[in-house]
């Protein structure tokens, strides 16, 4: 290649590197202004339907519902777009680390509990049958893929409940989310893991809500060394399932990986 091209190409990359360099701080920025804001609305109202400053009206209580639900969701969806962006650019961030899990389901959980009461349905996590281990997991991206799997739970169950439980494996725990909603025809199930690109494009499903977010999910928990899946009945619900890695013994093994 002559020089004066190999010098060309250079600067493109440059270019790019620097155009990328600045994407990623502005998406960083919209979480911080647009995302946390909502995160802590979220938690406020939560505090409000706790009882803190006085009893609620049944009214008042359906409004404050609507909000916490309403505050959850657009924070959940404002990510998912910053992390297609990320995808994109190349540098999507996921920082395992030594965590409990029980404390991350039950942070989540406590997300939904309005939404899920507002439609009359429980929200439901099983006590561990044993002291579960540490896992080794990015406590941001385990929180979106939980948020998610638990949005889309309540989103389409109409009765019944959503349940959180967890599995002990050998090498990893596995989280069962499992709903009382209509179902998925088995058609159609393969489809919902599909890699972003073929969903990104306005399709229904995404239009729905089950499409972008899923697929982000299961990246993420690739991602951290596990894997996550679906089963589904129509007229009896769904299960969507996923495993994080339990932590090893020696911290030193603890690395950041970079999409």
């Amino acid at each position: 290649m002559p020089l004066s091209k190999r010098l060309r190409k250079t600067q493109e990359q440059i270019a790019y590197q620097e155009g990328s360099s600045r994407s990623s701080a502005i998406l960083t920025r919209l979480i911080d202004d647009v995302a946390a804001p909502l995160d802590e609305s979220s938690l406020q109202c939560q505090r409000l339907l706790e009882g803190t400053g006085g009893k609620l009206s049944q009214e008042q209580r359906k409004i404050v519902e609507a909000l916490a639900g309403s505050a959850v969701n657009v924070a959940r969806r404002i990510r998912e777009y910053i992390d297609l962006a990320h995808l994109e650019i190349g540098d999507l961030v996921v920082q395992p680390k030594a965590l409990n899990l029980d404390d991350a389901i039950q942070q989540a959980a406590r997300q939904y509990k309005a939404a899920a009461r507002g439609k009359g349905l429980g929200l439901v996590v099983e006590p561990s049958v044993k002291v579960l281990p540490t896992v080794l997991a990015d406590p941001v991206r385990l929180g979106q893929i939980l948020s998610h799997l638990l949005a889309n739970a309540v989103r389409f169950t109409e009765r019944g409940q959503v349940t959180i439980s967890t599995e002990l494996y050998d090498r990893s725990i596995a989280v069962h989310i499992v709903d009382t909603g209509n179902g998925i025809p088995a058609a159609q199930l393969p489809k919902l893991l599909e890699d972003f690109h073929q969903v990104a494009g306005g399709q229904a499903r995404d239009r729905q809500g089950s499409g972008l977010g899923l697929t982000l999910a299961r990246r993420l928990v690739i991602r951290m060394g596990g894997d996550l899946w679906a089963s589904s009945t129509v007229g009896a619900g769904s299960k969507f399932s996923f495993t994080v890695p339990r932590s090893p013994e020696a911290a030193g093994q603890v690395r950041s990986v970079t999409a």
